[in-house]
């Protein structure tokens, strides 16, 4: 669960630079949809020419994650819309003291991102406990990793604003300060930098399920067949069970945690590639380890990268 809790302590690893909201939403919608129901229409609304957002990549990439997911979570089965949009707005200082957060943030021009569904929607008295760190809604679809928002826009020192009706879906709009800087994309084009071969089975290992859920439906959506593990003890059982091109690992994990699931899969299937990741430092990896370590919080070109690399060295 450390992501979610770096990312809510808002003491994660941050990389910061300007990003151009807009290009990073539709790269990464591309990705996504592949994942989503066949029944969801996907609708997008990213203007070119806006101010930049100066934050880090992998966190505004997390926000729009979370906020997908939990929007198709939200549809489930039915037929439904997802619409992800961005723009420009200049709040004064009630408009702005009135955006939720811990710390909302002063009048300016601000970048928003906005997801909106068709879905279940949030009952009146869940609302104001989908942002608790340890509170899940999974059966109706709301409160995966959203207690990660909060930290993400404490540290960009942003707010939001939610619309909920049960039954008649949700929109979420996401405000982040607006910059002059130059904006780059967040992300390098689809095919840019290292690419995944076809085909590959990917062995994906994290006890926190929003992380799992998350990197299955990026992972998919680069041609992946991703099989999710939720601790180290599944692993190994999966891995013995069925044929892997490369293990995504976690360190830290309830039962068996990282090391150990290491050691038995470095017994059991010697060539098996595998990526090492952590929230924590690179100081955490195992004495002896010459593969690939993936630090927490990941942009989806490392992620790509982490794992073209473990392919090539078959260590």
């Amino acid at each position: 669960m450390l992501l979610a809790l770096l990312a809510y302590s808002g003491k994660g690893r941050f990389v910061v630079g300007p990003t151009d909201l807009s290009a990073m939403a539709g790269e990464m919608t591309k990705l996504l949809a592949s994942s989503l129901s066949k029944k969801v229409q996907l609708e997008l609304d990213l203007p070119e020419g806006l101010p930049a957002v100066v934050g880090d990549a992998s966190q505004l990439q997390q926000v729009l994650l979370n906020l997908v997911t939990n929007a198709s979570d939200a549809i489930g089965e039915q037929a439904g819309r997802i619409r992800v949009a961005t723009g420009a707005e200049v709040l004064d200082a009630a408009a702005a003291s009135a955006l939720r957060g811990e710390d909302p943030p002063g009048p300016g021009t601000f970048v928003f991102l906005e997801v909106s569904d068709t879905g279940c929607g949030i009952a009146p008295e869940v609302q104001g406990r989908i942002f608790e760190p340890f509170f899940s809604t999974k059966e109706t679809g709301r409160g995966l990793g959203l207690s990660a928002l909060l930290g993400i826009l404490r540290a960009h020192r942003g707010g939001f604003r939610m619309d909920s009706t049960p039954g008649g879906g949700t929109t979420f709009r996401v405000y982040f300060p607006g910059s002059a800087a130059p904006a780059g994309p967040g992300m390098r084009p689809l095919g840019a930098g290292a690419a995944l071969p076809p085909g590959l089975r990917v062995l994906l290992v994290d006890d926190e399920e929003h992380i799992r859920d998350a990197t299955r439906r990026l992972l998919e959506g680069m041609g992946c067949e991703v099989v999710p593990a939720r601790d180290g003890l599944e692993a190994v059982e999966l891995a013995a069970a069925g044929s892997f091109s490369v293990v995504l690992l976690d360190l830290m994990m309830p039962r068996l945690d990282g090391r150990q699931t290491l050691g038995l899969l470095r017994e059991d299937h010697p060539g098996l590639p595998v990526v090492l990741c952590s929230g924590y430092t690179a100081q955490e990896i195992p004495a002896g380890f010459e593969g690939v370590f993936l630090a927490k919080p990941y942009t989806l070109d490392q992620l790509t990268e982490a794992l073209v690399t473990a392919l090539a060295a078959r260590v």
